[in-house]
This record gives structure tokens, C-alpha cells and sequence, in this order.
């Protein structure tokens, strides 16, 4: 376990972040400047007409960091099956909820007011249309848009924060209750079969507004991803608890390159939607042994410039939208490249203004809150 926690952030898992931001990114530069390839004419290179899998990759990370979390509070207790009555986990549940929000609320809000504004502006939308598109955007706003009550929905990239609450309200106090049984069982066996429906439903995994009946399917492959990712973290829990030869080190290394390398072929070739499956058993492997730390050479991606990356994808994530409306919108008419060109550059101005801004508003929030502290030790 050591080496799972020798620095609080995983440099190649940051990188790895990065990388399938840049995924999305570019699957939405084709989508929306090139038009969405056809995966039925046989194989031909795209560009990252597959890209959307890079969410899979984080909602696998988001699993791994749960089950992390769930871990930690139960082996502090010397109880991994976990003590807490049903109001203790409650309480518990709610203020790891608590914890996503507040992490994620100083960068989605003025990413929200952003593709808002450039929706409006490029649509061209009068008083009356901006008022009621901002009433009927506010499950958008708090990220309870994919329960089924989204309307307006400016910023829709959000679909996969929303998607990842709601797993995790569901998932984390299982994962805290009982860890043993849902690491080693429930998770990996309640994955296996809602993948299955999936597949056989839909024919794919991936896609965000398919409604199954009783939520939408990205809900499930929230579940289906963020459970894989619990059980991922118990098997490198276990894998990097051993001592490796070095040949054994380099063969860990050889097959997350391999890996890596199988992920980014499906994600510019125009593969059957059916392989999605294979697509993400790869993402699971890649996940666990980048978490174990046991392949040679895992301590090269910590550092400033890899971490830095990792940073930087939320915001280049929650600021392609409104880039993506200005460009499209206003400068439909340049040629494809240049488009896609400014599309990347933009969004990635947009996201260091985003990261300067978060600053200032946790910088504002934390000094109201020593403010407030002082206040009461005074009385």
C-alpha cells in the first residue's frame, strides 16, 4: 500500500486525465465542425471519432477515488466491513456528497454562466427567451439535469458530473457499509450485468440521452464505470501491497503501454460501437495498474508539469462548450481546420481564466469563512 499512497496525487493518472480531456475535446471538434463519422462503412481513420470514451476514463477514476475514500474511513476504524448505524452513514454519505459539490461548484458555475451567454448571443435569443431559458436551466445549474428534470441544458458536457452525483449518491454508502462485499462482489458482478443490458439494448455503451425506462443510460454507465472503478481500486490495493522483480516491473510497464496504445487506436478509428466494451475491460486494466504504482518508471510522471496537466483537465472540459458556440456560431464559415484550430486554443484560454477565477472564488469563500470562525471564538 505504500506505493498507492506515497503523494496524494498519482502524476500518470494526471496525465492520463489530460490526455482523454483532450479526447472529448477533439470527439466534440469533430462532432460539431466535421459532423459525427459513420462507424457502419468499415474502418478508416477519424478524428477521435471515439473520443467520448476518455469519460470513461474518468468515471473509472471517480470509482477508484471513492472506494478510496471508503477505505480509508473503515481501515482508521480497524473495520473494513464498516460500523456505522443507518443515521451515521447517512451523515457520512451526505458530507462525501457535500465534499463533490464544493469541489466542483467554483469552476461549474462560471462555466455555466459562460455557455449560457454564447448560447444566447449565437442564437440570437430576445429578454423573454434568455429569462425562461435561464428558469428552465437551473437543474443544469445544480447538476440534477440527468435525474429526468433537465430542460435547458447550456452547458450539456455537465451530463457527466450530474451522471457521477447520482452514481455515487447510490454507490458510496454501499462501498462504505459494506467494502469487502462490495469491492470484491457486488460491484464488479452489478457492473458485468448492466453492461450486458446496455450492450444488448442499445448496441453500445456510450451515448448520454437514451432514456431506459427508469433513468437515462448514462446514469447507468455512470454506475456500471464508477463500480468497475471501485473494484479496480481494491485489485491494485492488492497488487502494489507486493515486492516485484524488476523483469516484472518492466512487464507492467510494457502492458500499460500496450494498453494505452489499443485505447488510442479505437479512439481515431471508426470501430464497431459493439468493441466499446473491450474499449473499456482496456481502461480498467490501464486504471488499476496506474493506480498500483508497481511498473517501472511510475515515479516519472511525478512532477510540476504532469500534475499541472491533470489541473487543467476539468477546466478545458467545462469551457469547450462556449468556445465550441462562439466559433461555430459566429465563424461557421472558415475552413474546418482553422475552426477546430481556434476551437483548441480558445478552450484552453478559457480554461486558465477559468482556473485564475476559481482561485479568486475559493480565495473569497475561505477568508469569509476565517472571518466567520474568528467571529465565534471571539464570543
Amino acid at each position: 500500500m505504500q506505493k498507492m499512497h506515497k503523494s496524494k496525487r498519482n502524476g500518470k493518472i494526471e496525465f492520463l486525465r489530460f490526455v482523454f480531456c483532450m479526447a472529448v475535446l477533439l470527439f466534440h471538434c469533430c462532432k460539431y465542425v466535421l459532423g459525427e463519422p459513420s462507424c457502419e462503412k468499415g474502418y478508416h481513420l477519424s478524428l477521435f471519432c471515439h473520443g467520448s470514451m476518455g469519460v470513461e476514463f474518468f468515471f473509472l477514476v471517480s470509482g477508484v477515488l471513492m472506494a478510496k475514500t471508503a477505505y480509508k474511513k473503515n481501515e482508521f476504524k480497524g473495520n473494513l466491513s464498516g460500523d456505522l448505524d443507518g443515521k451515521a452513514l447517512a451523515a457520512d454519505s451526505l458530507q462525501f456528497l457535500k465534499g463533490k459539490y464544493l469541489g466542483i461548484f467554483p469552476m461549474h458555475v462560471p462555466a455555466f454562466v459562460f455557455a449560457f451567454v454564447t448560447y444566447a448571443v449565437v442564437e440570437k435569443l430576445n429578454w423573454l427567451k434568455i429569462l425562461s431559458g435561464a428558469l428552465e436551466s437551473i437543474p443544469n445549474l445544480f447538476l440534477v439535469q440527468m435525474t429526468g428534470m433537465g430542460m435547458v441544458n447550456p452547458n450539456h458536457v455537465t451530463w457527466y458530473l450530474s451522471c457521477m452525483l447520482i452514481a455515487m449518491a447510490v454507490l458510496y454508502p454501499l462501498c462504505r457499509k459494506y467494502y469487502t462485499m462490495f469491492t470484491h462482489y457486488i460491484a464488479p458482478f452489478a457492473a458485468v450485468l448492466l453492461l450486458g443490458y446496455c450492450i444488448k439494448t442499445t448496441g453500445r455503451l456510450t451515448g448520454v440521452s437514451h432514456w431506459s425506462g427508469i433513468c437515462y443510460k448514462s446514469v447507468l454507465r455512470a454506475l456500471i464505470e464508477i463500480a468497475l472503478g471501485a473494484a479496480a481500486f481494491e485489485l491494485a490495493r492488492h497488487i502494489s501491497g507486493r515486492n516485484y522483480k524488476k523483469a516484472a516491473r518492466n512487464l507492467f510497464a510494457a502492458a500499460e503501454f500496450l494498453l494505452f496504445a489499443c485505447i488510442m487506436v479505437y479512439c481515431v478509428g471508426t470501430f464497431p460501437y459493439q468493441w466499446e466494451q473491450l474499449e473499456l475491460a482496456a481502461l480498467f486494466l490501464l486504471v488499476t495498474l496506474a493506480f498500483s504504482g508497481v511498473s517501472s518508471g511510475a515515479g516519472f510522471f511525478d512532477n510540476a508539469v504532469f500534475l499541472h496537466l491533470g489541473k487543467l483537465s476539468l477546466p478545458l472540459y467545462l469551457t469547450q462548450v462556449g468556445v465550441i458556440n462562439i466559433v461555430t456560431g459566429l465563424f461557421g464559415g472558415w475552413p474546418h481546420r482553422r475552426q477546430i484550430l481556434v476551437i483548441v486554443a480558445g478552450t484552453f484560454a478559457a480554461a486558465y481564466i477559468l482556473l485564475w477565477m476559481e482561485k479568486g472564488i475559493r480565495y473569497i469563500f475561505d477568508s469569509k469563512r476565517n472571518t466567520g470562525q474568528r467571529g465565534t471564538e471571539s464570543l
